[in-house]
């Protein structure tokens, strides 16, 4: 071979290598902005599904491509933020492209695991009061839940709400393979277990070697969700939890000059604060609402 053909073959080699690094290029940038409206779409969807006078909803939504949803929360700021990013299997250049432009907001608070795939994923969504409402408790999975003998009020969320794949059963031995297996009421040999203390509203759950607080609604988040989620999640409501209480302070002062004194200024300023500090725990959160909850049941000018 003469040097013309050699350097022929070596300019179209490197002029092929340049077209294939264009193409991956444009694909991944391609992907990019579709993941980028996928983010866009699920936040549509996310954004309805709150709850009003309900005592609950679910949702379920379905997508063509394998599809990966990445979970960020930052207790940042005053309210912090929640950030979904989402990226979709394909068979070009990287098995997963790169997340596109993820979708934030300051008012949702979704639990989930840090990462899940699927082509079908659900939503159960309960709302948290303390003792007003926070906000909702929005439950995002993919996979199959199997609840061993759980308590009544559980059992009555998921049936009265049609939760799908969120299986009860009095035996272990009744769940399906590969579902997550819950127990309840000291069951155990199960993926994560839950336990009530004191009463069914407040309790431990545990996976593993991590056990998180929980109250109320905030068992579903425990329960399906990564601990550093759920305890970003929860810090981020305790904040809202705590900007609400000043509001309702300052709303005693404005209806105490028309006549209709509540006294309960101090107390939920002094609520406001212990919301703020980490340090207090969640239990002691959730005695101090209980005692404000029924102080405003007496009022005949109620609060909240």
């Amino acid at each position: 071979m003469n040097f013309a053909i050699i350097f022929a073959v070596m300019v179209g080699g490197a002029i092929l290598i340049l077209a294939i690094y264009a193409a991956t290029q444009f694909v991944n940038t391609g992907s990019e902005i579709y993941n980028s409206e996928i983010a866009f779409e699920l936040g549509n969807i996310i954004i309805p599904v709150e709850t009003g006078l309900e005592e609950g909803k679910t949702y379920s939504f379905s997508v063509i491509d394998d599809t990966r949803i990445e979970n960020q929360c930052s207790s940042i700021g005053v309210f912090g933020e929640q950030s979904l990013g989402v990226s979709v299997r394909n068979n070009i250049g990287k098995e997963w492209q790169k997340s596109g432009v993820p979708i934030k907001s300051v008012n949702k608070y979704v639990f989930s695991e840090k990462r899940i795939e699927g082509k079908d994923f659900n939503l159960f969504v309960k709302p948290l009061e303390l003792p007003y409402r926070v906000g909702d408790v929005i439950v995002l999975y993919s996979r199959s839940y199997c609840f061993v003998n759980p308590p009544d009020w559980i059992v009555d969320d998921v049936s009265g709400l049609n939760a799908r794949e969120i299986n009860v059963t009095l035996d272990k031995r009744n769940c399906a393979k590969g579902s997550v297996s819950v127990c309840f009421n000291n069951e155990n040999g199960c993926n994560v277990s839950v336990v009530t203390i004191e009463n069914q509203n407040f309790g431990i759950v545990k996976k593993g070697t991590k056990n998180v607080e929980y109250y109320g609604p905030l068992v579903y988040g425990a329960i399906f969700s990564d601990k550093e989620i759920y305890d970003c999640q929860v810090l981020r409501m305790r904040k809202r939890a705590s900007e609400l209480a000043s509001l309702y302070s300052t709303k005693a002062n404005l209806v105490s000059g028309r006549g209709c004194s509540s006294g309960m200024e101090g107390a939920l300023e002094a609520y406001s604060l212990e919301l703020k500090n980490e340090q207090v725990s969640l239990s002691s959160i959730v005695s101090e609402s209980e005692t404000l909850g029924r102080a405003n049941d007496k009022l005949s000018c109620e609060l909240f």
